[in-house]
């Protein structure tokens, strides 16, 4: 990761106009490099206590008090084991959701191989009988999961919805606390930042398509409610994304084919898993063929299970728009 902070920041500096990350976030990159990189386990142990949370607040305002020693995590939702996968030891983790294992993609199928059970109701034994310490949850979970957890005594700590940057940073240092890795945590969390303004310099100069339409395709289609994390990406990079005069309490807000046919955007991108045929599904459709994306042929996929997730993997989401861009230019 440092070598990758340093790289940007070198390319930074020959872009006119670039933006840098702040000098005091760069040297405290290099800092932290050298400390989890030269120091023995026995300092690096002795640093960590040290600097290392009592207590930590979660997403209800439950104050968790952190014992001495915690190293038996259960995550119950993709968030949580994703970030754990990320900033502990897998022989940590007591349990995975199961449907992370299709997704080796973004996540490394040999180590998802040796944590062997799933989080579901079917191994509630199972997780039991391994003592998880804490269970990480959510106010989306399961009430009957939950319910199981709070019968076997097991601390929850609820990750909520992560909607935003400072959300994700706030998820991944309070991990880092409870893992005992508050260092590693810190500098994922500079990555991020430097990766995201290094994607925000490849595409400084690019010229913005006059209006774009985000799309998920599900039974029909849908775009993201302002609020989202896409959506606060594509403000970052600068598109225009039209909205239907709709009111939308969801993450998402459905769409008509005759809304899409009004709104006639530019370019459209499609969020689909991989190896959905989405975009063919669009290009087929009758009512869709005078549209302008469609004329020129500027529809674009994006991997939906990066773009939907609220972890670290955000820098593939908005790497993966900020290429839509440049393919769009040309």
């Amino acid at each position: 990761m440092v070598d990758l902070i340093k790289q940007w920041d070198a390319e930074a500096s020959k872009i006119d106009g670039a933006q840098k990350l702040s000098t005091e976030d760069f040297m405290r990159s290099q800092h932290l490099a050298k400390v989890l990189l030269e120091s023995s386990q026995e300092e690096l142990s002795t640093l960590r206590e040290a600097h290392r949370l009592r207590t930590i607040t979660d997403d209800n305002n439950n104050i968790i008090r952190m014992p001495a020693h915690l190293d038996r995590f259960l995550p119950q939702t993709y968030v949580s084991a994703s970030l754990l996968l990320s900033l502990s030891d897998h022989r940590n983790i007591i349990a995975i959701p199961r449907g992370m294992r299709t997704e080796s993609h973004l996540y490394p199928f040999d180590i998802m191989n040796k944590i062997p059970i799933d989080t579901d109701r079917f191994n509630v034994e199972k997780i039991y009988q391994r003592r998880p310490q804490i269970a990480f949850v959510s106010n989306y979970s399961l009430p009957s999961m939950l319910q199981v957890f709070r019968k076997q005594n097991i601390p929850l700590f609820f990750l909520n919805n992560l909607d935003s940057i400072p959300d994700i940073r706030h998820a991944i240092a309070r991990i880092g606390h409870i893992t005992n890795r508050p260092f590693k945590a810190e500098l994922l969390n500079i990555f991020i930042d430097a990766a995201l303004i290094a994607i925000d310099n490849t595409v400084l100069h690019t010229k913005r398509p006059s209006s774009l339409l985000y799309l998920n395709i599900y039974s029909g289609y849908a775009t993201p409610a302002p609020g989202t994390l896409t959506n606060r990406f594509l403000k970052r990079l600068h598109i225009q994304h039209p909205f239907p005069q709709k009111c939308s309490h969801m993450k998402k807000i459905a769409l008509t084919r005759e809304d899409i046919v009004m709104l006639d955007p530019e370019c459209i991108i499609v969020s689909i898993p991989q190896k959905h045929n989405a975009i063919r599904t669009i290009l087929n459709d009758r009512a869709f063929q005078n549209l302008r994306a469609v004329k020129n042929n500027r529809i674009f996929a994006v991997d939906e299970i990066a773009q939907e997730s609220s972890d670290h993997h955000i820098v593939l989401a908005y790497y993966d728009l900020a290429q839509i861009l440049l393919q769009s230019e040309s």
